[in-house]
């Protein structure tokens, strides 16, 4: 990127936080690039499987952020990103679900020339380059006290890119058929005083659910969002008007937090608007674990419980299971012991 390529990167888990030394230096040099996220479990204990423990430790490296919902919008996203990374001149990153998504095998519709996708996003914008030996210029070099003018222009380009994000969407909605929205609301035209927030591969899950329970007479609604940073303050704004109780679905915890990573900013928002709506959070689905449209129902009742009064904890996990002590792994085997590899020799000799 700093040497003025279109760069793309592929990433999660252990490898994003080895990466992460270098996010905030790329946001800092405001080089555009691309960078996927198949979100993982961060060890230890080892697992590979999906959660997002990873990306959300990204949300303050001055990155933008798209969330994909299904192999379609991974696709698509590819696409957005690059020219919203290019228009504002800060790196953003492309986050979906760990193998739910990332190695989901779906039939989606691609562009069939690669032409048409580069006229759409339009040619490179000049930027400085490590490689131009005519003009020759320092990176990243040691800033006294003015670092803090560079960070507010960095806070300057996240807003001009919360401005401009509406318009690309839009575009390329036009160009492709396939429309996105920053804020997706399910069934919340009737204003449901109890509704669901979750992100990326679940949101599609609780869907399934929100529609069963309308069926059985249940007025509950779904909320999520595709674009994470910058955070759509306005639009998150008004997708809580008249909410009573919500239940934010988070696929990681915030370890000694008052809550987690992303009921704090939907809180934020909220406090600020005066807007009183009960928050409760589940952590689920941490190492891969399935999220069904069973579990999305049985959230929605304990919000829907909050809702009638009935004691509900505001911050609990979901999906987890007491110890077995019977279980307990038996020693098969003695272990071997260092006489076990002398030979001819007595054991203190040497």
């Amino acid at each position: 990127a700093a040497a003025g390529a279109r760069a793309v990167d592929v990433t999660s888990a252990q490898g994003l936080l080895l990466k992460f030394e270098e996010l905030p230096v790329l946001s800092g040099l405001r080089l555009p690039m691309v960078m996927n996220i198949a979100a993982r479990a961060v060890s230890a204990p080892l697992n590979i499987k999906c959660d997002h423990s990873d990306f959300l430790h990204t949300l303050g490296t001055g990155w933008l952020i798209l969330l994909a919902r299904n192999v379609q919008e991974v696709y698509d996203m590819n696409i957005i990103a690059l020219k919203w990374a290019e228009r504002v001149s800060l790196p953003c990153l492309v986050v979906y679900d760990g193998f739910f998504t990332s190695h989901g095998t779906r039939r989606i519709n691609i562009f069939s020339k690669k032409e048409d996708v580069r006229a759409w996003i339009g040619p490179k914008p000049p930027r400085p380059s490590i490689l131009d030996v005519h003009h020759p210029r320092t990176f990243g070099a040691y800033m006294n006290d003015d670092l803090i003018n560079n960070k507010y222009q960095l806070n300057l380009a996240m807003r001009e890119a919360r401005e401009v994000i509406p318009g690309i969407l839009a575009d390329y909605a036009a160009f492709s058929g396939r429309k996105y929205d920053i804020l997706e609301a399910y069934r919340t035209e009737d204003k449901p005083e109890t509704t669901m927030f979750s992100l990326c591969s679940a949101a599609d899950t609780v869907l399934d659910a929100v529609d069963r329970l309308r069926e059985q007479g249940e007025k509950v609604g779904s909320i999520t969002l595709r674009v994470l940073r910058p955070f759509p303050v306005e639009e998150v704004a008004k997708a809580f008007e008249g909410v009573k109780t919500a239940l934010i679905a988070e696929r990681a915890d915030q370890y000694g937090g008052p809550a987690g990573w992303i009921t704090n900013e939907i809180a934020t928002v909220l406090q600020d608007r005066g807007n009183n709506c009960r928050l409760l959070t589940r952590v689920y689905g941490l190492g891969g674990i399935v999220f069904t449209w069973q579990d999305a129902e049985k959230l929605l009742r304990q919000a829907l419980a909050a809702g009638r009064g009935e004691e509900v904890p505001k911050f609990d996990y979901y999906g987890h299971w007491p110890g077995t002590p019977e279980k307990l792994p038996t020693r098969r085997f003695e272990p071997e012991q260092p006489q076990d590899f002398v030979v001819n020799e007595k054991l203190g000799d040497r």
